[in-house]
């Protein structure tokens, strides 16, 4: 991210509004029946305002006010994998410690193991045909750097097949100050009041500058 940019966003205080959105089984979102690509075979979305969703029916929504929202993944290219190759990638600089929300979709043709780094450090690793993940961790002041890599021969994740609904991928994050990293949970199905969400930590220890050139 630009740091004029970054610059611009702390001194204004701009923020955003992110919408997270759970769901249980493996489903694809749409809004008045315009179906979203990137969350096919999904548990987990992300919008950076609230909509209703037509499909799923059942779902629980998290509001988050952010000051750094990244979309770290296009859909604008197939790719033929024959060794690995990155898919998503997230880069900022934060002054501050804070937490990092992300969520990560992708769906391939066959079985491909994947990783996520942060900083080359491997933070979730698997190997699966469908991926949906939401998490976050809470990190140190600095540059950091998150990127998805999918490993295989001759396997394809390419979002163009056939009709477009087949294959995806998705990463997004957003970032959030300790003391606002909290948010009000509400369920669709169950007439509740909402509760304050404090989520688990994942804690991750290291020098920076071993990552720097």
């Amino acid at each position: 991210m630009n740091i004029i940019y970054l610059i611009i966003i702390l001194l204004f205080r701009i923020t955003y509004s992110v919408t997270l959105y759970s769901y249980k089984k493996n489903q694809i979102v749409s809004i008045k029946n315009n179906f979203y690509r990137e969350s096919i075979n999904s548990q987990y979305f992300v919008f950076r305002k609230y909509y209703y969703l037509t499909t799923p029916k059942q779902y629980t929504i998290q509001n988050f006010n952010t000051k750094l929202y990244f979309q770290g993944s296009t859909l604008k290219e197939d790719y033929i994998i024959n060794g690995h190759q990155v898919i998503g990638n997230i880069t900022y600089y934060y002054h501050k410690q804070h937490y990092f929300h992300y969520i990560a979709n992708i769906v391939s043709s066959n079985f491909i193991n994947y990783t996520i780094t942060h900083n080359n450090k491997i933070i979730n690793k698997g190997k699966n045909k469908n991926l949906s993940i939401y998490n976050n961790m809470l990190i140190e002041s600095g540059y950091h750097n998150y990127l998805i890599t999918l490993y295989g021969n001759n396997i394809c994740n390419c979002p163009s097949m056939l009709n477009g609904y087949k294959n995806t991928r998705f990463f997004a994050g957003w970032i959030m100050d300790i003391k606002e990293n909290k948010t009000q949970i509400y369920n669709t199905n169950l007439d509740i009041k909402p509760i304050i969400l404090i989520p688990n930590i994942i804690k991750f220890d290291f020098n920076i500058n071993k990552y720097l050139l």
